[in-house]
């Protein structure tokens, strides 16, 4: 799978060089501690205190108590018409939205001479 995915990036790589890049990788990162989150743990809203508190507990870093739920329907629909007005518009576009921290930014002026 690996050798194929690359493949589509243009990226030719034979057997043995895949597995000198899998033992590196392997020598670089197994000297760390794992933590395993269940796919279910890190989708459910309902579940982010708990898993922020592993993640706590693990790393020896405190979290903060303020938790930023996910997007709000209607944030979610504001969202994705700044995304097609981004593709749209290209340049005309008020804001080019990732959706990071969308909900905590305003909406930027446009910028002059756009």
């Amino acid at each position: 799978e690996v050798r194929r995915s690359l493949q589509s990036f243009g990226r030719s790589v034979t057997l043995p060089e895949l597995e000198r890049d899998r033992e590196r990788f392997e020598e670089f990162w197994g000297a760390f501690p794992v933590l395993k989150l269940g796919f279910n743990e890190l989708v459910r809203q309902d579940r982010t205190s708990h898993k922020l508190t592993r993640i706590s507990e693990f790393t020896g870093l405190p979290h903060t108590t303020e938790i930023v739920p996910p997007l709000r329907r209607s944030e979610v629909a504001k969202a994705m018409l700044l995304k097609v007005s981004t593709r749209l518009l290209g340049r005309h576009s008020p804001r080019i939205n990732t959706t990071i921290q969308f909900a905590t930014t305003p909406l930027a002026p446009p910028l002059a001479g756009a």
